[in-house]
């Protein structure tokens, strides 16, 4: 799929186009280098995104190696055997599972398939296949007339090749390369076979050139941010076993390491600007039937997916969000106003590819959605400092949002706001189904931050507009409100009773992934309030939550310094819900994996390490003990500023932060334990350090200029 503006000529559906299997490659090995389980492994390289099979064959070590190129956008494979002349394989385009092949028509080399499954209104899909030398080709066309397929150009060091009963034969080689092209959205599948093939016949047919003009561009973005927890020899334990240590209670370091790596190479891999932003699959799809269809639902995950994108200074990737949702701003401008009267825009819960998805109640009435969503807008301006796009997307974005609700909210008896029709994602009070309630916490929180963000972004632009109206609505807004239990209640109104064994936490918005609450600012009681929901949620049955659900609350623990509940979060992901391939499966779908969680666990080892807001920066705030050494290096704080830290608890008892700031700056750094200032602090830079019980040093960062700090831990 590609993102752009167009008309398939189908009709308004109620769910997206999801990503399906457009074909295989299908590769017989034959001869004596057949796949055999001596000596059998497979791999993938997170920091270069290569896939290596690898078999032992009669004393001969044979294989398969694959990329994705980020440069030529093409599949490469390599076949090869380190004896000579024994690759010895069969090779053939075909669609992926069909469950019955209706005909089979020979003419020469060509071959045609009828997918039985019927796709689109009933019609089916079909399948043609061309082998000829040096190459496959094969195409599909949907009841609509657009076509995908793709080429496989293929190159041979020694032996022979020729065309067998629609597949290309090898005999006798030293190597094969199989470059392989996709073509979509098209109507002439004759003129889009013959460019993809001579665009692919421009490539170099040398494996090593088209592997390290990807790993470039790969490892540009993914060495960008480096985590080192101490891990040592674990690193050279299996990921089975790692896993099973996470199972009998413990998260080595290794496998925290591991998982951070897999959950940015996912995030990598599905968001990349030009095409549609990640889904809850990222663009993996075994299945003709997705879950959920591989659409967007915006109450909590495609949120999660991001989360790590902006620490893990990896903003380029969230160019696809930005991209696929401004396309969405006319449609939630009609949902606004047709059905609530209402200027502005609001967002349903669930988007497809080509627009806003049919919903029922009660998802249709859920309002916060956009204004979720815009959160990412304004963090890319903090995170990147780019005044370009909070100007000219970020901004009109959040005015939008805060129209809505200046409409859309009345005043209730008690002189504050009233949201309703009111929806906290997903959930509904204790002892009732009804989800359409009134007061919902989230939207509190999430109206609160727009307007404060409205705020400081009309002032930084100097726009002109008058802030007085958001500062008059943000003083409208009810208090949050604790339940009998000490818990934030989910749903201000008193008569709501919460049901704290829901998988969903969006009442703690305001501790996360919002930030008005922290472990060192915001209303007290508010924060021990969200301690007490994550109390009430950790520990419940693994069939309560999705793994998601888990990744949220380590990050929430984070934001409470509370190392070792977030670290136990980690462990729970991967314990109920982790794979060996570390893919987070659905509890109640045992083949449904999730992105989200796989990103979220990314995300909340990075809240772990460094909290950031404009002007202060928390340093190691949920430092577990396990992790007593360490450093993590190119992590991205809010204020657009680059930051290392190392620390040593065991030996040197030291840490050292090195800072550097796109645009000259004062900020407060808040260290975990009381420190001592000892050295490497720029001469020309100003540092003043007030002893605390959690030592502080202010300082001011110039701009594009390094800054590194060494401090010593005093104290036990």
């Amino acid at each position: 799929r590609r993102l752009k503006e167009h008309d398939y000529g189908l009709q308004r559906q109620p769910f997206t186009n999801p990503y399906h299997p457009a074909f295989d490659l299908i590769i017989e090995h034959t001869g004596d280098g057949s796949v055999c389980s001596d000596g059998y492994s497979r791999s993938l390289d997170f920091s270069t995104g290569e896939v290596v099979v690898e078999w032992d064959a009669d004393g001969a070590v044979s294989g398969r190696d694959l990329f994705v190129s980020r440069a030529d956008d093409i599949v490469v494979t390599r076949i090869r055997c380190t004896r000579p002349r024994s690759v010895c394989c069969a090779l053939a385009l075909a669609p992926h599972d069909p469950q019955r092949e209706i005909y089979s028509l020979y003419m020469g080399k060509t071959k045609e398939y009828v997918l039985e499954r019927k796709a689109y209104e009933g019609e089916p899909i079909v399948y043609t296949v061309d082998a000829d030398e040096p190459g496959i080709a094969i195409s599909a066309r949907y009841y609509n007339g657009r076509a995908f397929g793709g080429v496989a150009c293929v190159g041979i060091t020694g032996g022979s090749a020729w065309v067998d009963d629609g597949r290309l034969r090898v005999e006798a080689a030293d190597e094969v390369v199989v470059r392989l092209g996709l073509f979509t959205d098209v109507r002439d599948t004759d003129a889009a076979i013959e460019e993809l093939q001579a665009l692919v016949k421009t490539l170099p047919p040398d494996y090593g050139t088209l592997f390290a003009s990807h790993r470039k561009l790969h490892q540009a973005l993914f060495f960008r941010t480096r985590i080192d927890l101490h891990a040592g020899r674990e690193r050279n334990r299996s990921n089975r076993e790692l896993l099973d240590e996470a199972r009998e209670g413990r998260l080595l370091p290794a496998l925290v390491e591991r998982l951070f790596d897999s959950g940015r190479y996912l995030l990598i891999s599905s968001s990349r600007p030009g095409g549609l932003p990640a889904n809850l699959q990222g663009v993996w799809s075994g299945t003709w039937n997705p879950a959920w269809a591989s659409d967007y639902t915006v109450d909590e995950n495609i949120q999660m997916c991001y989360w790590p994108a902006l620490p893990c200074n990896m903003p380029e990737v969230t160019i696809p969000y930005f991209d696929y949702f401004d396309l969405l701003v006319a449609d939630w401008r009609k949902n606004a106003l047709q059905l609530y009267g209402c200027r502005g825009v609001v967002s349903f819960m669930r988007h497809s590819d080509h627009g806003l998805m049919l919903q029922d109640a009660p998802w249709q009435f859920w309002t916060a959605g956009a204004g979720w969503l815009a959160q990412l807008y304004y963090d890319y301006y903090q995170f990147t400092g780019d005044l370009g796009f909070l100007s000219s997307r970020a901004f009109p974005l959040m005015k939008q949002v805060a129209l809505f609700y200046e409409d859309f909210c009345t005043i209730g008896p008690e002189g504050t706001y009233r949201f309703s029709p009111s929806l906290s994602p997903e959930n509904s009070p204790a002892d009732t189904k009804v989800k359409t309630t009134v007061n919902a916490t989230m939207d509190v929180a999430v109206m609160k931050e727009i307007l404060r963000h409205l705020i400081d972004a009309s002032r930084i632009l100097e726009t002109g507009d008058d802030v007085s109206v958001w500062e008059q609505m943000l003083e409208k807004l009810p208090e949050y409100r604790i339940g009998p239990d000490g818990a934030l209640k989910e749903w201000i109104h008193p008569d709501l009773p919460d049901r704290h064994e829901h998988r969903h936490v969006s009442h703690l918005y305001p501790l996360y992934p919002g930030y008005e609450v922290d472990v060192e600012s915001g209303d007290s009681m508010v924060r021990e309030g969200c301690r007490r929901v994550l109390e009430l949620k950790t520990g419940r049955p693994a069939e309560q939550y999705h793994p998601w659900s888990h990744a949220h609350m380590a990050n929430a623990y984070a934001r409470l310094g509370d190392a070792e509940r977030a670290l136990e979060c980690l462990r729970r992901t991967v314990h109920d819900f982790g794979e060996h391939n570390f893919l987070s499966f659905d509890a109640h779908h045992d083949d449904v994996f999730q992105l989200d969680a796989c990103c979220g666990f990314a995300a909340g080892v990075v809240e772990m390490l460094v909290i950031s807001k404009r002007g202060r920066l928390l340093l190691l705030p949920a430092l577990p003990r396990e992790w007593v050494k360490g450093a993590v290096r190119g992590i991205l704080c809010r204020g657009a500023i680059e930051l290392d830290l190392q620390w040593d608890f065991v030996r040197k008892r030291r840490i050292v932060v090195s800072m550097v700031a796109r645009a000259s700056q004062s900020i407060t750094l808040c260290f975990p334990m009381p420190v001592e200032i000892t050295g490497s602090v720029d001469s020309r830079t100003a540092v003043t350090t007030v002893a605390t019980d959690k030592i502080r040093c202010s300082l001011t960062l110039p701009q594009n200029r390094r800054i590194t700090l060494e401090a010593d831990i005093r104290g036990s």
